[in-house]
């Protein structure tokens, strides 16, 4: 007989032998839930940012952080069954913890770390060991707080699940809504956030759960290592009974009788009801072989969905802006409202009128409204696409006029393609309004009245020639420039011509040009250099970002500098010249081109920002809708679908299914990184529509596949239930009922406890005999 068939039932509780009104409650649960607080805030907080981390400080692509995102999301869902097989076969609980809980807050320390130096290989070293860390405690901590309560106490377990739960519900939905702020309110980089103390915090709390749960140690309850795994045993019995079965075809054993299923020809070696079992596990396994997409799906609001938040307009009201990280909290906080109307509106609507009845079949709807959302999320994209600046059409050009005159000038041209008039105020940077044919225009500069500098001296306006080339666009830049004359010095026109580009940011930052006309502080082929500074105070700091350049005129490159989604206000601090002051604001997705000239005479120094691509329009809160569908989508599918393998996995086995739900998660974001790294699409418009459509088809296919699935009683006939006769199976401590008395059974099942982000349905599965069964899986 499998000897780890009894891992999973739950205990028999001697109430006889028990007096329930002597048994306290436990104190060690004080430490388990604390520990679990923080380590829930420590993990989602620091995943939270990772996306953003990946691209601000790593600076990946859009792509490789998304590939690197989900990588990191595959490891922490499959190392939780290393951390099973690891408690349940050869440490135990406490020290699989402990243990594991160590490499956990290294890695958080040494993340933070590497977030200060950017440095690529220790990040990954430490998000390894995070992943092995987060991945293999998951099974073991709930269990481990049931193992502290004794036969008699059921009512103080339940108590402590509720509590456990809002622990990781608190820990969760605050780290997310918080480190987000850490990261982006709080300069450390010349960038202008603050990934260190972003990382930093969680890993302060990892350690503090660390402390807390060595501190619990003399009065923990500590449960024997049981002996075997029935994952083991799971995969030895359907490697032994394929490999007898191989040989009966092919071997010497081709005379051997043959057997009504396959798996029967390891009758010689396990026990009846292990094969049983083994044969109702599989059945289930293979309606998991479409799910791996729906988590593909899912998993990406960590990844694209936040990319997407980047290129969007954070102002809610004046300058306050959410954080395009900061959205992935509104999951949790739309399941927490969202399950009771699905238990008692929804749910009871669509029995009634005899539709989507069984958990399979709404497993099916909700993986259609996880397509639907991105259905969604692909339309906002394309909103987005349209706000991207476009270039030049075939045999056409562009320019950008840079007015670095102290006057107004009107532009002039006999060329019938160039506007009659184009006026530009002094410190003016504008791109002309439409694109020009490919040509040679002559331009006339004029003014209203003289163009006069600092002392009355005068400037000579003339005309100029601009040649248009083919899908290109120059800067003309005007300024003043002194004769070479010392005796009696006169200024005339001077243009210069610049290649240029409109750019249009989109990591949640703007974009500065600097165009700049500085005769007094500098001289053109001079081996000198000058700084300008944009700070956030009043003084230039090291990490601030800067324009450096070596020449008394020019245009620099863009600078990208920090809006964290919003209104950011910027110093403008020309180094070497004290009366130099001026703040300037800048918008999220923006370009803009600041104009700096000094008069020759005077030395004056006047600015101006100019706006030469629009800020982002699309609000964040536009987002809400796909989020809102792919949580209905998670309710119909997550839910229902842990409750449904629950309610069909025998009792030995729910320990395998768990396992075997993970490992979905595992292969979902498996498929995301190789989808990013293998099939490029022109747009991101289309890459969601692409996984709408393959999730549309997996469903198809699911439906099909559960269209041939036969309902199983097995927790009934395994004595599971509380009444045979109303087949009513509930899980421990959890407030869960699964109805399974028909066939097939109908998922209305009701949940009574709140959603615990991510975490709770698995846990829903555990039984008082703490079983490994793995905990946080991604609801």
């Amino acid at each position: 007989m499998d000897n780890t068939n009894n891992l999973d039932k739950p205990k028999k509780l001697d109430l006889e032998s028990t007096n329930t009104k002597d048994l306290k409650y436990p104190r060690s649960v004080c430490f388990i839930v604390g520990n679990e607080f923080c380590e829930r805030f420590c993990y989602y907080g620091m995943k939270a940012v990772l996306v953003l981390y990946f691209t601000k400080v790593l600076r990946l692509t859009d792509d490789e952080a998304t590939e690197s995102y989900h990588e990191f999301v595959l490891l922490c869902y499959f190392t939780p069954l290393i951390g099973a097989i690891l408690a349940d076969s050869y440490l135990g609980k406490f020290k699989t913890i402990l243990y594991l809980s160590i490499l956990y807050a290294v890695g958080n320390i040494a993340l933070s770390a590497a977030s200060y130096f950017e440095h690529s290989l220790l990040s990954i070293f430490s998000l390894g060991l995070i992943a092995f860390g987060t991945g293999g405690i998951k099974p073991c901590v709930s269990a481990f707080g049931g193992d502290q309560f004794v036969a008699g106490q059921e009512d103080q377990l339940n108590k402590f699940f509720a509590i456990f739960y809002m622990s990781i519900n608190l820990g969760s939905l605050v780290s997310t809504f918080i480190t987000p702020i850490l990261r982006s309110d709080v300069s450390c980089s010349s960038r202008g956030d603050c990934f260190p103390l972003a990382f930093g915090v969680p890993a302060i709390l990892m350690t503090v759960a660390l402390l807390l749960f060595i501190a619990g140690k003399p009065f923990y309850r500590i449960v024997a290592v049981a002996k075997g795994n029935v994952i083991f045993k799971f995969f030895q019995c359907n490697a032994y009974a394929i490999g007898v079965k191989l040989q009966s075809l092919y071997t010497s054993k081709k005379g051997l009788e043959k057997r009504d299923h396959w798996l029967d020809y390891a009758e010689d070696k396990f026990s009846p009801k292990l094969i049983q079992d083994v044969k109702t596990v599989n059945r289930v396994l293979f309606l998991y072989l479409p799910l791996p997409l729906f988590w593909a799906l899912f998993d990406q609001q960590g990844s694209r969905w936040t990319l997407q938040a980047l290129k969007m307009d954070g102002i809610v009201f004046g300058e306050t802006a959410l954080k395009p990280d900061q959205l992935q909290v509104i999951n949790p906080v739309l399941i927490v409202g969202m399950i009771p109307v699905f238990s008692y509106i929804v749910y009871p609507i669509t029995n009634k009128i005899g539709i989507f009845k069984t958990p399979l079949q709404r497993m099916t709807i909700g993986g259609l409204l996880a397509g639907a959302s991105f259905i969604v999320a692909a339309f906002l994209q394309i909103s987005l696409e349209s706000e991207v600046p476009k270039g030049p059409s075939p045999g056409y050009g562009a320019i950008t006029l840079i007015n670095s005159l102290p006057c107004a000038i009107t532009l002039l041209s006999a060329n019938s393609a160039f506007p009659k008039t184009f006026s530009l105020d002094p410190g003016s940077a504008i791109r002309a309004p439409n694109d020009l044919p490919v040509g040679l225009y002559p331009i006339t500069v004029q003014s209203q009245g003289t163009c006069y500098l600092g002392n009355d001296t005068s400037i000579e306006l003339a005309t100029f020639n601009i040649k248009i080339d083919d899908q290109e666009i120059n800067a003309i830049h005007l300024i003043p420039k002194k004769s070479a004359s010392t005796i009696s010095p006169t200024y005339s026109l001077a243009v210069k011509i610049y290649p240029h580009s409109l750019v249009k940011p989109d990591k949640g930052d703007a974009a500065v040009q600097l165009a700049y006309s500085l005769p007094l502080s500098m001289k053109d082929g001079e081996n000198t250099s000058q700084s300008i500074y944009l700070s956030k105070s009043l003084n230039e700091a090291s990490n601030d970002p800067k324009f450096s350049f070596n020449y008394s005129t020019g245009l620099t490159d863009y600078l990208k500098i920090e809006t964290f989604s919003g209104i950011e206000k910027y110093n403008v601090l020309l180094k070497n010249i004290a009366e130099a002051d001026y703040s300037i604001k800048v918008r999220n997705g923006a370009s803009y081109i600041l104009v700096v000239n000094q008069d020759p005479i005077s030395g004056q120094v006047n600015y101006k920002l100019n706006k030469v691509v629009n800020e982002n329009h699309v609000s964040m809160l536009w987002q809400i809708p796909q989020y809102f569908v792919i949580t209905c989508g998670e309710i119909m599918f997550s839910i229902t679908g842990l409750e449904f393998s629950y309610s069909q996995a025998p009792t030995s086995m729910k320990s395998v299914v768990s396992a075997a739900w993970l490992l979905t998660v595992s292969f979902g974001n498996l498929l995301v990184a190789i989808i990013t790294k293998y099939i490029k699409f022109n747009k991101q418009s289309i890459e969601f529509f692409f996984f709408a459509g393959l999730m549309i088809c997996d469903m198809i296919i699911f439906a099909f596949i559960a269209c041939l699935y036969t309902y199983s009683n097995q927790a009934l006939e395994d004595g599971n239930s509380d009444s045979p006769g109303n087949g009513t199976v509930k899980s421990n401590g959890q407030g869960v009922t699964v109805t399974s008395s028909s066939h097939p059974p109908s998922s209305s099942s009701s949940v009574e406890s709140p959603h615990t982000k991510h975490d709770s349905p698995v846990d829903r599965m555990r039984t008082q005999s703490g079983s490994n069964e793995l905990q946080d899986t991604k609801l």
